[in-house]
This record gives C-alpha cells, structure tokens and sequence, in this order.
C-alpha cells in the first residue's frame, strides 16, 4: 500500500509538473520525532575528504520523501524559540525555474534583523585547497532553497506574470552561511550550489517532472549559527537522487557557532 501512495503522489507531481507556482509561507510543518541531527558529524575540524574543496559529504544512502509537498510549492517550518531558521521542503518545477531566471529576487526588510547570527561580517581573503583564492564578505544571507529554485515568497501580477518589485525572500528560507557553504568556490560544484546547479539543469532537461528537495539546518545544542545543511533530493522519475550534507565553515577560518564571530587561523 505505501509503495502505491508513493507512486500515486509521482504520477501527481508529473501531471502537474507545469502549473504555477504557490508558495506558503507562513505554513508550519511540526518537528520529526528523530531529528537529522543525531546521525550529522560536527566535526568541522576534520572534514571528511570529499568535503574539504567543496564543502560538501555526499551520503550515498536511499532517500526518502518524508513529507510530501504538492508540486510548484513550498513549505516553511518557521523559526524555533531560539530565532534560529528550521528546515524546508520544496517540489521544485520547471516552472519555478523559468519564472527565476534572469532576475534577483529582493530580500525582505526585516531579514537583518531576525536572521540568526546575522551582524558580525566583514571582507575576508580566502586561499581555498586548489589554489583558487576568494575576496568579499565571510557570512553571506544563504538560501536553504535556491532564488533559482523559487525559493521566495512569490507574487503575481494580473496577466499572471511574477512580480518582481513586491515577490521577497523571506527569513525562514535563510541561513547565516559562509561564502564557502553557499557557493564553494563558485564553481557550481560545492556548497549549496551543488545541488542548486544539478536540480536546475536536470529540469530544463526534464520540463514535466519535478523534484522533492528538502533542506534542514542542522544546529548543535544551542548553537545559533548551524553547521550545515542536510540537503536531500529526489526527482518524481526517480532519476535524480542525491544526499549529502553541506559544512558551514570557511577555509582558514575558525568560527564561535554561538556567536557568529571568526578569527583567521
């Protein structure tokens, strides 16, 4: 019967792969009993190899859609009691993408003011383990679910066309993150854009089928900067599976996860 449900829900996201988007976000999805957290390393001293010039473990395990989420929106599971963003879940469509190229979407006013850890920032220089050097500000506004990927409260025009001026992202779609945890090195093949870059290719490629993506900060006791983000994606044909989990650090810096504050090693 589950293997039915779940094949039924498929069928449902292909259909209706196309239609405009809706995002909710203000809808709140409680807590898992078992949360991610208990099978996440925080051990950002000694990342795993795979991790250390990308940012990114990838965890080659099944993924399961555990929270299923009607295709073209997306759910928030809001802030916790100590301000800190919690998890989101997506199923992303051609049509969030097409709707977002091109153009960025404005963050909402008060982001600054009710981001977690968000206010010690300044410009860094970074020499990243291939070489590559980076220049610019240390903490970026860091999407759990990408402006490529609709990942912002979405608002129409008349003709139905996306309004740009008045569509924001908003706070509980945000991480304080790292340069290095949202980007990598720029490249598209570390950080949050690891999987950002897969997902919007795979869509222009396959226009009628969507994808589950689930993104969780994972926070270690009360900590209010995460240490990463447990990325989880899985296409409504089953052909584009991944899993991994996305370190908050930056290379030669040393980070207070309790105060958002860094020192250069």
């Amino acid at each position: 019967l589950k293997r039915f449900v779940i094949t039924a829900l498929f069928i449902l996201f292909a259909l209706t792969g196309c239609s405009k988007t809706t995002i909710s976000p203000k809808t709140f999805i409680p807590a898992q009993e078992e949360s991610a957290q208990e099978s996440v390393s925080y051990d950002i001293e000694n990342l795993p190899e795979d991790a250390k010039n990308t940012g990114v473990h990838i965890i080659d395990e099944p993924v399961e859609i555990d929270r299923p989420v009607d295709a073209g929106n997306i759910v928030y599971d809001g802030i916790d009691s100590l301000g800190r963003t919690r998890r989101v879940v997506g199923n992303i469509t051609y049509n969030m993408v097409e709707e977002s190229a091109g153009w960025r979407c404005k963050f909402d006013s008060d982001v600054d003011k009710k981001l977690s850890g968000w206010g010690d920032n300044s410009e860094v220089d970074v020499t990243y383990a291939n070489g590559k050097h980076y220049h610019g500000y240390f903490w970026n506004r860091s999407h759990l679910i990408a402006d490529s990927l609709g990942g912002y409260n979405h608002v129409y025009n008349s003709d139905g066309s996306i309004d740009k001026k008045n569509s924001k992202t908003q706070v509980q779609n945000l991480i304080t993150g790292t340069r290095f945890q949202n980007v990598g090195q720029n490249d598209g093949n570390g950080g949050m854009a690891y999987f950002e870059t897969r997902v919007t290719k795979f869509l222009k490629v396959n226009p009628n089928v969507t994808v589950w993506y689930s993104a969780e900060p994972i926070y270690k006791d009360n900590e209010i900067i995460p240490r990463g983000v447990l990325v989880k994606v899985k296409s409504s044909d089953g052909n584009l599976v991944m899993q991994g989990f996305v370190y908050n650090v930056m290379p030669g810096y040393t980070i207070d996860y309790n105060t958002g504050s860094f020192t250069k090693e």
